[in-house]
């Protein structure tokens, strides 16, 4: 594995052929990352492909990184060498995103996701049909079967009807907030493998409010009751995508059972779609059956509106 992450540093030019192997530090999550301190004092990282192929994740650097030169770390080769696949993509050095302890670091948290949910809703929309949606019907029912939902069915129904009149955004696929680092006052997009399995618009900031809010509905619906920062962020997108904020809500269920149906598809751990799961029992103990109109966060009408979204009484 070493020799394939070294044949791959002379091909980019990082050493020459008869230099040592540059200082490293090696992670392995599956595949093995290794992170090369070069003489210059630049770095790149080299993942080598032991469970899984670098294919998905070299599209997402290569769309990501164009649309976001300033935001996605560059990818530089993805090749084969003695049986292992091989990526290499630029180093950017940076700090972690959480927690966010100052008005400075909250200010540009703030900017920089909108900056990205701009760019995606520009760069990575889609016309025609999602491809989520043939998925959708399919992945409710392998959610429906981790969770008691007596309502399944008529959600199904109701959302599926929504979903028609969304258009596709390509999406991150993995939006969480450990996916997310600082360099210079400005936000850094990594893990990008998931990209373009799910393009349902909102996936990525329903995520990402998961992520930082301990995976709990009812703590992202207490936040977006008020002036908050994540309030501000989920008008901003939901201005973007078309969709009013009461909607975006009622869509978690959705952006669940899609989580769950790709992360088991692609060999996730159990743990990662186990989560999901908890958080989609709490929307189902929150919202009112349907009819019912003493939701305390919102209620969608039966039929659709006129334009062929649901209503949401306030």
């Amino acid at each position: 594995m070493l020799t394939a992450a070294r044949q791959a540093l002379v091909d980019i030019g990082a050493i020459a052929g008869t230099d040592p192997l540059p200082p490293f530090a090696a992670r392995m999550s599956g595949n093995l990352g290794l992170t090369f301190h070069l003489p210059d004092g630049a770095f790149v990282l080299v993942k080598v492909g032991l469970m899984t192929r670098l294919d998905r994740e070299y599209r997402g650097l290569v769309a990501a990184h164009g649309a976001m030169p300033l935001n996605v770390p560059e990818p530089l080769r993805i090749a084969m060498y003695d049986a292992y696949q091989v990526l290499v993509t630029r180093g950017v050095a940076h700090e972690v995103l959480l927690p966010l302890q100052s008005a400075a670091a909250m200010n540009t948290f703030e900017h920089g996701i909108e900056m990205f949910l701009d760019t995606s809703a520009r760069a990575f929309r889609r016309t025609g049909r999602g491809t989520s949606w043939d998925r959708l019907d399919d992945a409710l029912v392998q959610a429906g079967s981790m969770v008691a939902w007596p309502g399944r069915q008529a959600y199904g129904r109701r959302i599926r009807r929504y979903a028609d009149t969304l258009a596709p955004i390509l999406q991150h696929g993995d939006f969480a907030a450990n996916n997310i680092g600082v360099h210079d006052g400005t936000l850094i997009f990594f893990d990008w493998e998931d990209f373009a399995e799910i393009d349902l618009p909102g996936f990525d900031l329903a995520v990402l409010l998961l992520s930082l809010s301990d995976f709990s509905f009812a703590r992202i619906v207490a936040a977006l009751r008020t002036a908050s920062l994540q309030a501000r962020i989920v008008h901003r997108g939901c201005a973007l995508w078309n969709i009013a904020a009461p909607d975006f809500l009622y869509l978690f269920p959705a952006y669940a059972a899609l989580y769950i149906e790709t992360k088991s598809r692609l060999g996730y751990p159990a743990k990662v779609t186990e989560r999901i799961a908890g958080m989609l029992a709490e929307w189902i103990s929150i919202m009112p059956a349907d009819g019912d109109d003493r939701s305390p966060v919102l209620r969608i009408d039966e039929a659709p509106s006129a334009s062929g979204r649901p209503r949401a009484a306030r």
